[in-house]
């Protein structure tokens, strides 16, 4: 998914840096400034966030200040997509997204509690069920969409535990030690009596 963003020079009295701003979330009269990972400023306004956000930084103390930009650790394709659901209009369509993008999106999502668009991220997260049964579980796990753990849990049994620790949680490894362990003491039981 492509972004819009134009290059725009900052200076403070101490530095000159070069960063890009984001076409799309570029308002004169914003409130609020971000900064995403790779450099890319959003010019949001905070009463468009306050209602659709629950744990976004900044919006308490909002400043036009683009010198002085909350920073975040997304990327701008990331923010991008993010912020669209922060605004009046047709939200992004997510369905068919590559999983390198909906995954840190999802994170996002979650992160910053930007309810508009949990139950499409965690949709498009079910999508990749099957492709990546793992980081599904893990996601799923750490944000408590139980029906959505309980379907990719069993696609994992029979995959080394070493590669499953992995990507999962801390929370959900214990978890999922003990779910591993207790399924081959089932089918060497099950082996030993037929």
């Amino acid at each position: 998914m492509a972004f819009n963003t134009q290059l725009s020079l900052s200076s403070t009295s101490s530095t000159a840096s070069i960063y890009s701003s984001s076409l799309q979330f570029n308002s004169p009269t914003a409130d609020i400034v971000f900064l995403s990972s790779d450099g890319v400023t959003f010019h949001l306004h905070s009463k468009n966030l306050e209602p659709t956000t629950g744990a976004l930084p900044g919006i308490a103390l909002p400043t036009k200040d683009p010198d002085e930009p909350v920073q975040l650790i997304e990327t701008a394709e990331t923010l991008a997509i993010l912020f669209q659901y922060s605004y009046p209009q047709r939200h992004p369509e997510l369905s068919g997204m590559e999983f390198d993008v909906i995954a840190p999106l999802a994170e996002a999502v979650e992160k910053y509690k930007v309810f508009p668009a949990q139950k499409a991220c965690c949709m498009v997260m079910k999508s990749y069920l099957y492709e990546r049964p793992a980081e599904v579980l893990a996601y799923a796990g750490k944000y408590k969409y139980t029906e959505l753990a309980d379907e990719a849990a069993p696609l994992l049994l029979t995959m080394p535990i070493e590669a499953i620790v992995k990507v999962l949680p801390p929370t959900l490894v214990v978890s999922w030690v003990c779910v591993t362990l207790f399924q081959s003491a089932r089918i060497t039981v099950v082996s030993l009596t037929t």
